[in-house]
């Protein structure tokens, strides 16, 4: 069996908050208890692909709820009243893609007084919310925020086996981000968490690679004869 490789997420060089997709997630906290309906959307055209029934109920398991869009958008709409999950309160939703090339978006909505209310949307995080970067590749970002806040990080080249076990966590404000100069490990997630008063969308632009500590060539002089 031959294994299919990606090669655009080997070459991708640009993340953003607002597309959910391989190497993106995006992590919400749905606090009230209650039935939520969630639209997933596809793409800059954002075609609605399929539809998430969300319990927020206090008995549900206390463990937080991995939902993949993209088996989301394979079950289509004639299984999405199939398509259900239910989470405790005290626990975070993660919005992922587990495979593909496309670019995922969700809104929420939460009945209140017969009608329906939108109480989130992936495109624009709010405070408590955590946008979550995989870069495959080594090298300088630059990242930034819609509010005007920027940062750079820099990603190591890989050394040895080990794989990183904790991401880097990165604060992200109305007017900065804390720290604004970062350094992780090969593979090691970056958490970017949303500490803003306004909805807020963070992109994260590969800039260059690392410049290499080549050894120095030395010169032997020639023996006089």
């Amino acid at each position: 069996m031959r294994l299919k490789i990606n090669r655009a997420l080997l070459t991708r060089q640009q993340y953003e908050s607002a597309a959910i997709s391989p190497l993106v997630s995006v992590v919400h906290k749905f606090t009230e208890a209650g039935h939520y309906k969630l639209m997933v959307l596809a793409g800059n055209e954002l075609n609605r692909v399929g539809i998430i029934d969300l319990e927020v109920n206090e008995n549900a398991a206390p463990s937080q709820q991995n939902i993949n869009l993209e088996a989301v958008a394979k079950e289509k709409f004639s299984k999405a009243n199939l398509i259900a999950f239910r989470v405790h309160p005290s626990k975070a939703v993660v919005f992922y893609a587990s495979s593909g090339t496309q670019q995922y978006s969700v809104l929420a909505y939460k009945m209140d007084k017969g009608e329906e209310v939108r109480v989130f949307d992936s495109r624009q995080l709010q405070e408590g919310d955590f946008f979550v970067a995989n870069p495959l590749a080594s090298g300088v970002y630059q990242f930034s925020s819609s509010s005007g806040a920027k940062g750079e990080l820099s990603i190591k080249r890989k050394v040895g086996r080990a794989l990183p076990s904790q991401g880097v966590v990165i604060e992200c404000t109305d007017k900065a981000f804390s720290p604004n100069k970062v350094e992780s490990e090969f593979l090691q997630p970056i958490f970017f968490m949303i500490k803003t008063k306004k909805p807020v969308r963070i992109s994260m632009q590969f800039v260059k690679r690392l410049e290499e500590n080549k050894p120095r060539r030395t010169v032997r002089k020639k023996k006089k004869k």
